[in-house]
């Protein structure tokens, strides 16, 4: 489970870096794959497994009860997508299309950090 936690940090930190460099790249991927059926499985799918793992990893870290509530809500957030209107969520991500760049490169930022302090209390 710590293999798959580390394989998802990584894969955010590039999402990360791609928000600060580009975030052109990641709001143009949003306005094509927004609404698909496979965009909202992939949501699902990465969230119910980061869920678990977080669940799973919990009791060996530094601070098991962060790491346990965390997972939890990646469950949870993965439930809520899951049952949620096709309607609800192309609504939803529609709402990312026209994000300024500047409040991407500042979401990529702040991921970044709670990347690397999630990092430091789990590896």
């Amino acid at each position: 489970m710590t293999t798959i936690i580390a394989f998802s940090f990584a894969a955010i930190s590039i999402a990360s870096l791609v928000f600060l460099v580009a975030p052109g790249v990641i709001l143009e991927t949003i306005r094509v794959a927004a609404g698909s059926s496979v965009y909202q499985w992939l949501g699902i799918l990465i969230r119910a497994i980061l869920g678990i793992a977080f669940v799973v990893v919990a009791p060996g870290t530094q601070n098991p009860a962060l790491i346990y509530t965390l997972g939890v809500l990646f469950i949870v957030a993965a439930i809520v997508v899951g049952v949620m209107p096709k309607e609800h969520f192309v609504n939803l991500t529609n709402r990312y299309r026209y994000f300024p760049q500047w409040a991407v490169r500042l979401g990529g930022a702040l991921a970044l950090i709670a990347l690397w302090y999630l990092a430091l209390i789990l590896l």
